[in-house]
């Protein structure tokens, strides 16, 4: 399923707000603007190279903000792999020190109070991140989500830690499509 497929699936409103966690190129919010051109996309791409090249092809757009760290359950400082799209912090090369922020720090910091579609490509991390969401009040203001689950040895319990996260979005979200362990699209309930 092609970016633009998945966007599609998604109905927002003008003016939307999205997250892009995992930016790597900035292929996803090139696609999602050209079908919301209005929208304001916060970028996160915790890996220097990716980001520095994101930064610059978007320079010219205000309504894109790029940020070099990941997204995840708290604050902390790990090491990651470079390896393209496939980058990692659960890989045995990981040696590259970035800095993730938590999610609520980074919605309270910056006075989030809506997000539109939240896309999660974050080879990983997303188990951490999405049990954080999932626990918190905070997550009523995700209107929308596009996550890719991910299968590494590394995690413990992937796919048992992906049901549960589940079954707590099934009180506010409805399934929109789900390539298990591929993409999955979550919208909230009468959204």
């Amino acid at each position: 399923m092609r970016h633009s497929d998945m966007i599609n699936c998604f109905s927002l409103p003008e003016n939307s707000i999205a997250f892009d966690a995992g930016g790597y190129l900035g292929d996803w919010t090139y696609e999602f603007l050209k079908k919301n051109p209005s929208a304001t996309v916060y970028i996160f791409e915790p890996v220097i190279s990716f980001y520095d090249n994101i930064k610059n092809r978007y320079k010219e757009q205000s309504n894109v903000k790029v940020f070099n760290f990941g997204l995840s359950d708290k604050d902390r400082d790990v090491n990651i792999s470079i390896e393209g799209d496939c980058s990692s912090i659960y890989s045995d090369t990981a040696s590259h020190d970035i800095k993730l922020m938590g999610i609520e720090n980074f919605i309270e910091n910056n006075n989030i109070k809506r997000v539109d579609l939240f896309k999660i490509n974050i080879e990983g991390e997303e188990y951490r991140l999405m049990e954080k969401i999932v626990e918190s009040e905070n997550m009523k203001i995700f209107k929308n989500f596009l996550i890719q689950y991910h299968r590494f040895n590394e995690i413990d319990n992937h796919v048992a830690r992906r049901d549960a996260i589940i079954n707590k979005m099934k009180v506010y979200y409805k399934n929109r499509f789900n390539n298990e362990f591929v993409w999955e699209g979550w919208g909230v309930n009468n959204y």
